[in-house]
């Protein structure tokens, strides 16, 4: 008879340690998907923050190149002088493109001569 109880001792103390292992597991699984979420969002705002201020402090720093202009005026009389030598070389390149218009008569003349050719008006008459 002392067989029969041992038997089922054992099988008892199997089944009850597998259940609380299996519970504790579905729970951290939950949590891991949610921060992952919040993460994405909070990134994009930052990002248009960030070009917003860089283009307007580049801004400022051509303002400073600009003054500086100012000193070229003194120098502005050295290219005035320039200038008017240009000006002189125009006047000779004037008579040059009379000349070529002369040649151009004579071209005209030649086809005067062309015209007396063109005589097919006797052929009529014989019918």
């Amino acid at each position: 008879p002392p067989q029969p109880p041992t038997l089922p001792q054992p099988a008892r103390r199997r089944h009850p340690p597998p259940p609380p292992p299996r519970s504790p597991s579905p729970p951290p699984r939950p949590p891991l998907p949610l921060p992952p979420r919040p993460l994405p969002r909070r990134p994009p705002p930052p990002l248009p923050l960030a070009p917003v201020p860089l283009p307007l402090r580049p801004r400022p720093p051509p303002l400073s190149p600009r003054p500086r202009p100012p000193p070229l005026p003194p120098q502005s009389p050295a290219p005035s002088a320039q200038p008017p030598s240009p000006l002189p070389p125009p006047p000779p390149p004037q008579p040059q493109p009379q000349p070529t218009p002369a040649p151009a008569p004579p071209s005209q003349p030649p086809l005067s001569p062309a015209l007396p050719p063109p005589t097919p008006q006797p052929p009529p008459p014989p019918p």
